[in-house]
């Protein structure tokens, strides 16, 4: 009977021991976990916006006597925000982080049962469409015209969620004007 309790304290107290272990593990592993869930959501949104922006019809008059279409411009956004709204989920299931990543030997890296976890946006994908301009020499400008993709989400594994901002810009058209070289330099002798 005696020996029956000894098992049974000695079976608590190790039960106990690997509990606290692996919470203490847990809660130091979690922000190496967290930035890791934040590197694959980037990389599937990523190259899930990058198919989906295959799509998107660009209009070769976009660019009128070296200024914007504004009109064009406009519903160039509109169809790409649509898009994006349309084809990335509310909620979904981003592939799982092997648990061999979080060892430090090279040997385990992507190797063991993976983590999966979830991705939640928390609102429609934001967007804009912004304008740089850069001289290239005497009277020469080049026009590039970016979009600015905002999309704020959660990332769900079990219990936790860590709150997630993506922000990417996407080139869309680029155009270079050349203006006339003048024969004369007004500033130099």
């Amino acid at each position: 009977m005696k020996q029956k309790i000894k098992r049974s304290v000695w079976a608590c107290l190790l039960t106990v021991l690997l509990i606290g272990g692996v919470i203490a593990g847990e809660k130091k592993m979690r922000p190496y976990l967290f930035m890791q869930m934040e590197a694959e959501t980037i990389q599937a949104l990523n190259e899930e916006i990058a198919f989906i922006i295959q799509d998107l019809n660009i209009p070769n008059d976009l660019f009128l006597d070296q200024s914007l279409d504004v009109a064009k411009t406009n519903a160039l956004l509109a169809e790409a925000l649509h898009l994006l709204n349309e084809n990335i989920k509310k909620e979904q299931l981003i592939a799982g982080i092997p648990i061999g990543n979080f060892v430090p030997m090279t040997f385990f890296h992507s190797k063991g049962t993976k983590i999966s976890f979830t991705m939640h946006r928390n609102e429609k994908i934001q967007g804009t469409i912004s304008f740089q301009t850069e001289s290239l020499g005497i009277n020469n400008v080049l026009i590039r015209v970016t979009l600015d993709i905002v999309l704020h989400g959660e990332l769900y594994l079990g219990f936790y969620h860590h709150p997630f901002t993506y922000h990417q810009q996407l080139p869309l058209a680029a155009e270079l004007f050349m203006g006339e070289v003048p024969s004369v330099f007004p500033y130099g002798a």
